[in-house]
């Protein structure tokens, strides 16, 4: 088997998943291509800068574990080899590269790297609520929301894994709402839910 000592900080189970994500999308575009129009695109892309624009001015850089653990998760991406986490590998992977980087300082690169990943959630939401059936101006709002929230805004400039699991669980949504979005209809009938 393989030692700890061998592993590569690599998040390849995050990247193994963005791939996955950009073959689910290149397919359902070319079946449903009405789904996103460039135009669209162009807005969401708008909001991804804005997002994290404006939780740079309004919400500061700071640990959100700030008992002490905040600090251990800094360590934690920093070990050489991975070992101090008995979470598994997946904090240390995304944020090793990152935390080693002789830009500004560990911390700081990991919450500006975290930053950059969860401004991604307010798009995520929109492709959500559109795939699921939302019209005109609900999955704006939707992704409004997400973008202007207090608490994921705290997330995402810290070192907090809630932050990344938030991002990472809004992306899953988002890749298997659309990989189930056909012709214009929502996933579910709206007759059907709530029945068991």
């Amino acid at each position: 088997t393989r030692t700890r000592a061998a592993r590569l900080a690599v998040p390849w189970r995050f990247l193994l998943g963005v791939a996955l994500a950009g073959v689910v999308f290149a397919w359902r575009r070319r079946r449903d291509p009405g789904l996103v129009s460039r135009r669209e695109l162009w807005w969401l892309a708008g909001l991804t800068v804005l997002t994290v624009l404006w939780r740079a001015l309004a919400v500061p850089f700071a640990f959100f574990h700030q008992n002490g653990q905040g600090a251990l998760w800094i360590a934690t991406a920093l070990d050489p080899r991975g070992d101090l986490s008995h979470y598994g590998p997946g904090f240390w992977e995304l944020f090793h590269g990152v935390a080693k980087l002789d830009i500004a300082s560990p911390e700081t690169n990991v919450f500006v790297a975290q930053a950059l990943f969860g401004a991604l959630v307010p798009a995520c939401a929109w492709i959500l609520v559109r795939c699921l059936g939302g019209k005109a101006a609900l999955p704006w709002v939707a992704a409004g929301a997400a973008s202007l929230s207090p608490l994921l805004a705290r997330l995402a400039q810290s070192e907090s894994y809630y932050g990344t699991w938030l991002v990472l669980l809004f992306g899953a949504a988002a890749v298997l709402a659309r990989s189930e979005k056909s012709h214009g209809r929502p996933i579910r009938n709206p007759d059907t839910i709530g029945r068991v």
